[in-house]
């Protein structure tokens, strides 16, 4: 009982590591304000105020930089440093190399994010089951081959996490190609990588009490040859929930057209 409290707590650290962490990484996605420096700019926003006032914009209101009214990709400072018009979506600035650049970066964050959070479950769940593999083995040798099996389960989160980080690089022509794929005309692609490698890596944490019952189920298999099936059961449900994040960013990745 002692030694599953424990697993439990080592279970929900990490859990909100993973989250301190992914809130730092997210807080730190490139932004769209440059640092260039613009004469008249009573707000200091980078956008010149007679035409934010041309447009339509508020010259003293610095926060309206960030905007995107006409919901085209690009901020009211990206349109403003290319001459066009902020309510017109069908009137976008071209995507230069610099917003290719930053929307790699974003898909990179995205496959970084699936691998790592899927990582550090995967690795928790090997590990505790590992440890329940390594005494029940001690005590009865004849069980190592099948408490491998257990211990192995919680390994396919991070597999499909590095599916995903995979077909993320090569659908945007990272991995194989140029780095121009047709993706990068989508100006919220960098946003969808980013929802692949959150649902791939926090469905991923399942792996963590893939581990824990794989742990109970090594042992309860060590006192009785004959539960090894049944463990087996109790232990794969916890991978539905990881099928389930998988299904979904399949979907995404289908729909702003990885694939």
């Amino acid at each position: 009982m002692q030694k599953e409290t424990k697993n439990n707590r080592t279970g929900l650290f990490t859990g909100i590591l993973v989250l301190v962490i992914l809130s730092i990484i997210i807080l730190s996605l490139p932004g769209s304000v440059s640092g260039q420096t613009v004469e008249n700019d009573t707000d200091a926003d980078g956008m010149a105020d007679e035409w934010e006032i041309f447009v339509g914009l508020n010259s003293s209101d610095p926060e309206d930089a960030e905007l995107d009214p006409d919901n085209d990709g690009f901020s009211n400072l990206e349109e403003f440093e290319a001459k066009t018009n902020p309510f017109d979506q069908k009137e976008a600035p071209e995507f230069t190399d610099e917003k290719r650049d930053e929307l790699k970066s974003m898909i990179a964050i995205g496959a970084a994010l699936a691998i790592g959070i899927a990582g550090i479950g995967s690795a928790t769940g090997i590990g505790i089951a590992g440890a329940a593999g390594v005494g029940a083995t001690g005590e009865k040798p004849e069980v190592f081959s099948r408490s491998l099996v257990y211990q192995v389960l919680p390994m396919t989160q991070v597999v499909y996490a590095f599916i995903f980080a995979v077909l993320l690089f090569v659908g945007a022509g990272i991995f194989i190609g140029d780095g121009s794929a047709e993706v990068f005309t989508h100006p919220y692609i960098g946003y969808a990588a980013i929802a692949i490698g959150l649902t791939i890596g926090l469905t991923g944490l399942s792996a963590i009490g893939q581990g824990i019952t794989a742990s109970a189920s090594i042992g309860s298999y060590a006192r009785n040859k004959e539960v090894f099936a049944r463990g087996m059961m109790f232990t794969v449900m916890s991978e539905t929930i990881a099928v389930f994040g998988f299904v979904i960013a399949l979907f995404i990745l289908l729909g702003f057209g990885f694939l």
